[in-house]
C-alpha cells in the first residue's frame, strides 16, 4: 500500500524487483555531506610504498576476514603495499600497527575528517571489501567524492558507481588473491592509479 517506494541504488532496486516484478521503484543516491571534499593529490601515487586504505566499521559482511588474509599475504612475500583500515574491524576496535609497520588500524575517528585522515595517510587507493551487495555505501561515496580512486568487488552499489563514474577499478572474483593481483600491478604501474584520479571528478 505503499504511495512511492525509493532505492537508494539501482542495484538495489533490481533486487527489491527480483522479489516483487513490476514493482515501479525510484531510483535517489543519498546526498553528498558537506564536510566531504578533494583532498587527493597524484604525490600520494608515488614512494616506494603503496597506501592503500579501507573505510569504517569492518565487520565480516563488510569483508574482515579478506583484509586480514591480504595483510598476511602482503607480509609474506614482504610486498611494498600497507593496509590502513580508517576505523576499527570486528577484531580489532583499538588502534593497532603491526611490528613491520604494513598493517595499521586508526581506531574509531570523526566522520567529518575523512578527507583530511585519507590524505594524512597519503592513501593510493582506497579498497572497498564488501563481500555482499551494498545497497549504498557511504564509505565509497567518501573516498570518491574526496578524490581517491577505488578498488571494489562485482557486487552491489560500489561496483554499480566505478562501472558509471569511472572511478576505479573491479575485481570478479571474491578473494585476497584476486585483489593482490591488483595491488600487484598498481605498485608497478602507478601510473594507472593517476590517470584514474585524474579522471575523477
Amino acid at each position: 500500500g505503499a504511495r512511492s517506494v525509493t532505492a537508494p541504488s539501482c542495484s538495489t532496486a533490481e533486487i527489491v524487483r527480483s522479489y516483487y516484478p513490476g514493482l515501479d521503484i525510484q531510483v535517489r543516491e543519498h546526498d553528498v555531506p558537506d564536510h566531504i571534499h578533494k583532498t587527493y593529490d597524484s604525490s600520494f601515487a608515488e614512494g616506494t610504498i603503496l597506501n592503500v586504505g579501507v573505510l569504517g566499521a569492518i565487520g565480516v559482511n563488510k569483508g574482515s576476514k579478506l583484509i586480514y588474509m591480504l595483510s598476511d599475504i602482503i607480509r609474506n612475500r614482504h610486498l611494498a603495499i600497507k593496509i590502513h583500515v580508517i576505523g576499527i574491524t570486528d577484531r580489532q576496535d583499538q588502534a593497532f600497527i603491526s611490528e613491520d609497520g604494513m598493517f595499521e588500524i586508526t581506531g574509531r575517528y570523526k566522520n567529518d575528517c575523512v578527507s583530511e585522515i585519507l590524505a594524512e595517510k597519503r592513501i593510493s587507493v582506497v579498497l572497498i571489501p564488501s563481500i555482499w551487495p551494498e545497497t549504498y555505501s557511504y564509505t565509497t561515496t567518501e573516498a570518491v567524492s574526496s578524490g581517491y580512486p577505488v578498488v571494489v568487488f562485482n557486487l552491489g552499489a560500489p561496483a554499480e558507481r566505478v562501472k558509471r563514474e569511472k572511478c576505479g577499478w573491479i575485481v570478479d572474483e571474491v578473494s585476497p588473491e584476486a585483489i593482490l593481483n591488483l595491488l600487484e600491478d598498481l605498485l608497478i604501474h602507478r601510473e594507472k592509479i593517476v590517470q584514474m584520479s585524474e579522471g575523477i571528478c
